[in-house]
């Protein structure tokens, strides 16, 4: 039975003047909108300052009592942005010990694993990668791609910020896509549009697949920070669906694989009932301000997505289950270890597409 609500990216438990999910949205229902109640929010980072043991931090479904337990005032302006979650909240010993327990049980085989001592900071690591059901999200047997295309996308962006290098020639400007990216491009041209746009047009190597649509994710997120540099490829790829799947079809899989290790990203398929108002695409594009994802392709109930940083993407979508799984997603990965169709609530099931 739903003990919490989902909403706006925010688990919060039912006020306790309602014993029941069905009868807070029927309140809600009742009164003039917006509606405030006061709620006890539930956090995966309760912002707890320690230097050797970590405190505070869990994954939902299941949080922590102890750390915030005062309720705040949560304003309600729409009912179909309430969605009902089942949630477990532990002390922390209480989730110290069966996180140990799930460790212990689940992580052996896996190239990050390392065995638990007695003492709690061996648990550090898998705060906030393993949760209390045992999804690790996380796990590799094999040898992991090297880098994360989304972190590097960062530092890269910190470089336009701090190290002016809006400013940079283009010849530069290639040099450091290679080395902040490990993009390598055949050249690159500055130009600047009429109404004062500077416009970086590089020509990523023919030979890959998947630099045409790395550049278009570096240039969206390098005009969200500028405003006025802007990056394409100089040639617009194809971001049909059907092209966009041909890139991990059995006839390309392994040159796919290896450049999805070699740039730390993978190209996913998610799909939902399109029954949601635009509210899945907004969560969308706020994990892609995080630099986790970019939509390559949009259409209502369906987006085709560059995940750039593939196990932190897909913990996230994880988090927004209540909303997801209210409207029937499912997410397809191609990956540099393999392809799987994911249903998307706290569990996670996949099938093996090969």
């Amino acid at each position: 039975m739903p003990n919490a609500i989902f909403h706006r990216g925010s688990y919060l438990l039912l006020p306790g003047e309602f014993p029941t999910y069905e009868a807070l949205m029927a309140d809600l229902r009742s009164r003039e909108l917006p509606a405030t109640y006061s709620m006890i929010p539930l956090l995966e980072d309760n912002r707890v300052r320690c230097w050797t043991v970590f405190k505070g931090l869990c994954l939902a479904p299941y949080f922590l009592t102890g750390y915030r337990d005062e309720p705040s005032a949560v304003q309600i302006s729409d009912p179909a942005e309430v969605y009902p979650a089942q949630v477990e909240c532990l002390t922390q010993e209480e989730y110290n010990a069966r996180l140990r327990a799930v460790i212990n049980e689940r992580c052996g085989g896996c190239g990050g694993y390392k065995p638990l001592s007695p003492k709690v900071q061996s648990l550090n690591a898998y705060f906030q990668h393993m949760s209390l059901d045992g999804v690790c999200l996380f796990r590799y047997e094999s040898k992991p791609a090297p880098r994360s295309f989304g972190q590097n996308m960062q530092w890269l962006g910190g470089g336009f910020m701090r190290n002016k290098y809006a400013e940079k020639d283009a010849e530069t400007m290639r040099q450091n896509f290679r080395e902040w990216l490990h993009l390598s491009c055949d050249s690159a041209v500055r130009t600047t549009t009429a109404d004062g746009t500077t416009l970086l047009t590089i020509a990523p190597k023919k030979k890959e697949l998947l630099p045409p649509y790395l550049t278009l994710a570096v240039g969206h997120y390098v005009h969200s920070l500028t405003g006025t540099y802007r990056i394409q490829p100089d040639a617009q790829p194809d971001t049909s669906p059907d092209a966009l799947l041909s890139l991990a079809s059995p006839e390309r899989r392994d040159a796919f694989r290896r450049e999805c290790k070699k740039y730390g990203v993978s190209l996913a398929d998610l799909t939902w009932d399109g029954q949601d108002d635009g509210r899945v695409m907004r969560m969308l594009w706020e994990q892609n301000k995080h630099s986790l994802l970019y939509p390559l392709h949009e259409a209502p109930g369906r987006v085709i997505l560059l995940l750039m940083d593939t196990a932190e993407a897909m913990k996230a979508l994880r988090f927004h289950t209540p909303m997801l799984q209210a409207h029937s997603a499912a997410i397809t990965v191609h990956s540099q270890y393999h392809s799987r169709r994911y249903t998307v609530n706290f569990t996670m099931p996949f099938d093996a597409l090969d």
